[in-house]
């Protein structure tokens, strides 16, 4: 939970992350992990992003995707204004 003053609604933020690989990608796992994070969260419309915020059940999507900048390459995705009731959907 993250209330900044009694006067502010109990809710939660929570982010789930993905290690995708171990070793480095070759030129071809690079570029299809790219299109494929495009594909989910690239756009308003792309098919996650859109699903979560239509959802309901958080103010807004947090996480920023795809991170391939180092050798370990991460996905994280999650929501922020999370109700208590339904921190377990979301998790």
């Amino acid at each position: 939970a993250y209330p900044a003053g009694a006067d502010q609604p109990e809710t939660h933020m929570l982010n789930v992350n993905w290690l995708l690989n171990d070793r480095p990608f070759t030129p071809l796992e690079d570029l299809t992990v790219s299109i494929l994070d495009h594909l989910l969260t690239g756009t308003t419309s792309s098919i996650l992003r859109k699903t979560l915020t239509e959802s309901g059940l958080g103010e807004a999507i947090t996480g920023g995707g795809l991170s391939d900048e180092l050798l370990q390459a991460t996905f994280s995705m999650g929501m922020k204004g999370v109700k208590p009731d339904d921190v377990q959907a979301v998790h």
